[in-house]
């Protein structure tokens, strides 16, 4: 081999480390013997971020490290006082690193990937509302598979809450009805923020009114109202809990003309968990009884567990559901006790 080849072969290598050194211009030695070399972007008061063409990005902790060396400027970022630029090499001792201020200004913190922003509905920021549609397997006083829908319109701006529902199925089984109902549910509540000690934050205010036709069970109205007190036991984004009891008044007209109305006595209770960031379950139960009789009392449970699926359709979800009415006094009327409806719907978030 000549010796121009040679010296242009030495002139290519010395070329090459060279770069290879302009590129990893630190070196991280570790209290067990390992090396790390890379680029040290910046050394703060718990971790290290050093930038390596092997292993990407890497927070290594300064308890773990034994020195430090970098050719070119470094942030130092203390626990207290400015950060700064500086070139490291390591102590005299062998163990910790020396530093050299370098006068250039200091590059800003990368900062936090951002959130995508959060929907809003149609009706603004303070509301959260649904539509529902879907198919209702009833049993009881209606042994029918149907379709039902459902809109839920939900306001909340504290310490006020608002929550309309409106309910309805409809169905024909060979020629004849088998399912006809409507029902609406109301309620407010109000947080009593206003109060000092932390458990009376906890206390709210509420108003319930809800109304149904049932043309299977011959209801031409049955409305319950409600006002009281309640007390939320959870109130996070993760999990609601809150019950809620107060005296009322019930009136019931039915197809034949005859109607009934006594004050009641009503408890119910609100639960909500968000098991992950798109599914969602919900229960809620209520007992409404004659505070003249106790032997009219009225008790309902729905169980509902519900799926986004923002990559169909943004608001766009799905929803299964469970729900048991029980009406004590119906066997007076002829009719069953005990009515059931599972739902399986399609929801969509506006």
């Amino acid at each position: 081999m000549s010796n121009l080849r040679r010296m242009v072969i030495g002139i290519a290598l010395a070329a090459g480390f060279a770069a290879i050194g302009g590129v990893r211009a630190g070196t991280v030695v570790l209290k067990n013997g390992d090396q790390i070399t890379g680029t040290i972007m910046r050394v703060g008061a718990i971790h290290v971020t050093v930038k390596t063409a092997y292993a990407g990005v890497l927070s290594i902790p300064v308890a773990d490290i034994k020195t430090l060396s970098s050719n070119t400027p470094v942030v130092l970022a203390p626990a207290k006082g400015p950060a700064q630029m500086a070139t490291l090499a390591p102590a005299p001792t062998g163990s910790g690193w020396a530093v050299t201020p370098v006068n250039m200004p200091v590059p800003p913190a990368p900062k936090p990937p951002a959130k995508p922003p959060e929907a809003v509905s149609w009706f603004g920021p303070n509301w959260q509302n649904e539509l529902d549609l879907g198919a209702m397997d009833a049993a009881g006083n209606s042994n029918s598979t149907q379709f039902t829908g459902a809109l839920n319109l939900n306001y909340r701006s504290k310490p006020d809450e608002v929550s309309i529902n409106l309910t309805g199925g409809y169905g024909m089984t060979n020629d004849i009805q088998s399912l006809g109902f409507f029902q609406t549910d109301e309620i407010w509540r109000r947080a009593l923020d206003e109060f000092k000690p932390k458990w009376a934050k906890k206390i709210f205010l509420y108003a319930e009114n809800s109304n149904r036709y049932d043309a299977i069970l011959g209801i031409s109205i049955r409305a319950n109202n409600s006002v009281g007190l309640g007390y939320y036991i959870f109130n996070t984004k993760k999990m609601e809990l809150d019950v809620r009891g107060g005296p009322g008044y019930t009136y019931e007209r039915y197809f034949h003309g005859q109607s009934v109305s006594y004050i009641n006595g009503t408890t119910g209770l609100h639960f909500r968990y968000q098991i992950d960031n798109r599914t969602q379950f919900t229960q809620t139960m209520q007992y409404i009884s004659s505070l003249e009789n106790a032997y009219n009392y009225q008790a309902s449970a729905t169980s509902a567990i519900s799926f986004d699926l923002p990559e169909v359709a943004r608001g766009f979800g799905l929803r299964a559901s469970f729900t048991d009415n029980y009406d004590n006094t119906a066997g007076e009327l002829g009719r069953k006790r005990n009515d059931t409806l599972i739902i399986g719907s399609m929801f969509y978030k506006f």
